[in-house]
């Protein structure tokens, strides 16, 4: 009886499930990260690309000899390995013989030393060309004095071997190849195509986790697992979705929704909001980082142009601590200088004026003023440029609320304007007198800030120039003892902040919100770069 129940327990079991039946397994969940950016990248070419929604996808697509991890320690990649020769004036690096492209080809040394000629061609006109400026006659190329690109200190020694010279031994070169102007790109679709096409979905060819699969201007960017990566199996995540949000408040808003997984940043107006909320504050993620923002003043136009003593009242009304501890309460750190206070191999400096009570800063402000020629009958009129974003908007109005409060008949007219476009007019230093600005260190060392003060320096959008300061930067570039050239850096920083050039405002942290269901993001306070890869995130179900 038992055996006949058997039986006919298996025959039901064929009824519903017959041999030929197609069963299908349970289909792999396709795992796609939202994640905003706070504005419409400039460009996607890494040679050209200038703001930092450019780098975050570039650093997705791309892949240099190195790269850090969450806990900021730099790391192989396209590179395995790498031995420092000649006092460390010489690199050679051994690249992988794995590494691919994206259409299947090989990544090789060539690869890289066509990019970096790129770079430095003066037709390219690249912002980034000075940060190759530590390599052997990569200065005197990208300024037209040696036309023999052979004479670069970069060579392909066979297709797996790099080998870079530099003109003195420089303590953040590795550090400063994170940097996206250090990239390769494929040099035959770039040839085919040009610098307009070679960028778009479908052209663009990659060697990073993931690839250019499809754009639509201000809606977003789709990349797409590259399968010829050579660490893909590492990657989990099938898509990466950017949409570029100016409004902070919008992206919160999707945040709530569901419709974004990770944050570009909190706004400020709801940072104790955000902080208080019982389920936002879980998500909330905030640390250190090497930035410092700051109101850039346009040195090439009148009035502030040639006062430096107008400049100087301007920055001394400014309240930093309410500005920093009031306005954004986020965190920040109330900045006096330009190199953040958490800068390695640094001795940050300050503005005369910092311990100064505020009561004595402002009646020297009001006297400046008045000797400038200014009263409430012939006021200082200024445009402020800054681009749209509700952060910039409130912080600028704080600011010129306290101007208006302490230097009689100031005016300022406010003009915002998107992204892409706001870098163009700061760069051509038109129609501006103050403009929001600020830096965020390419590397971790002083002289990623220092060396864009730099007279003629490609990202000099002030137009600063002081040789005296020239000399102390090039000077501390040459020095092998770190405390010396840090000394050096120091001194340079000081006689720049005497000019008054730019109003630094506060040193940033990074906040931002990461769902429960992201699984590796683990960036720690040492990565004061914010720098994490999209490849090791996964969406966990």
């Amino acid at each position: 009886m038992k055996k006949s129940f058997a039986i006919l327990t298996a025959l039901t079991a064929l009824s519903v499930f017959p041999l030929n039946a197609d069963v299908k397994t349970p289909q792999k969940h396709e795992q796609i990260l939202k994640r905003d950016l706070e504005s419409e990248p400039d460009s996607l070419h890494v040679a050209k690309a200038i703001g930092f929604p450019s780098y975050f996808i570039t650093r997705d697509l791309y892949e240099g000899l190195v790269v850090c991890n969450q806990d900021g320690k730099l790391i192989p990649a396209t590179a395995e390995k790498w031995d420092i020769e000649n006092d460390g004036k010489l690199y050679r690096f051994h690249l992988r013989k794995n590494a691919k492209w994206s259409n299947g080809d090989p990544v090789t040394a060539h690869d890289f030393v066509f990019a970096w000629q790129h770079i430095l061609d003066p037709k390219t006109a690249s912002n980034y060309a000075f940060t190759h400026y530590p390599i052997l006659n990569a200065e005197q190329i990208n300024k037209g004095e040696i036309k023999d690109f052979s004479q670069l200190g970069v060579k392909a020694i066979d297709d797996y071997t790099l080998e870079v010279n530099l003109k003195s031994t420089t303590p953040y070169f590795l550090n400063g190849l994170l940097h996206h102007s250090f990239f390769p790109f494929h040099k035959a679709s770039y040839e085919k195509l040009g610098d307009q096409d070679f960028v778009k979905p479908g052209n663009l060819v990659s060697n990073g986790a993931f690839l250019l699969s499809e754009r639509r201007v201000n809606e977003f960017i789709m990349l797409s697992k590259n399968p010829y990566y050579w660490d893909q199996e590492h990657v989990k995540l099938d898509k990466v979705q950017y949409f570029p949000m100016e409004d902070t408040n919008a992206s919160l808003k999707k945040y709530r929704a569901g419709e974004l997984d990770l944050t570009f940043a909190v706004p400020s107006d709801r940072f104790k909001q955000v902080k208080d909320d019982p389920i936002l504050s879980k998500d909330l993620r905030t640390h250190p980082y090497l930035s410092t923002f700051y109101y850039g003043i346009n040195l090439a136009k009148e009035p502030l142009g040639k006062n430096k003593d107008v400049r100087e009242a301007l920055s001394l009304v400014i309240d930093r601590e309410i500005l920093a501890e009031k306005i954004i309460a986020a965190g920040e750190i109330p900045a006096y200088g330009l190199v953040p206070p958490n800068t390695a191999n640094a001795k940050p400096q300050s503005v005369a004026f910092k311990d100064m009570p505020m009561n004595e800063r402002i009646e020297r402000a009001k006297t400046l003023y008045k000797e400038a020629g200014y009263s409430e009958k012939n006021p200082l009129k200024l445009t402020f440029s800054y681009n749209t974003n509700e952060n910039h908007k409130k912080i600028a109005i704080a600011v010129v609320d306290m101007w208006k409060q302490h230097l009689p008949g100031i005016q300022i007219a406010f003009h915002n304007m998107e992204m892409k476009v706001y870098l163009q007019e700061r760069y051509e230093k038109k129609n501006f007198e103050i403009c929001r600005s600020g830096w965020v260190g390419d590397y971790n060392d002083p002289y990623s800030f220092l060396d864009t003060m730099i007279s003629n320096a490609a990202m000099n959008d002030l137009g600063y120039s002081s040789p005296d300061y020239d000399n102390l930067v090039k000077k501390a570039s040459m020095t092998n003892n770190l405390d010396e050239r840090a000394t050096l850096l120091g001194e340079a920083e000081m006689h720049f902040l005497s000019h008054h050039a730019l109003i630094p405002l506060y040193h940033t942290v990074r906040s931002r919100l990461v769902k429960p269901n992201v699984g590796g993001y683990n960036v720690t306070g040492n990565n004061v770069l914010d720098i994490f890869y999209s490849k090791d995130l996964e969406i966990i179900r």
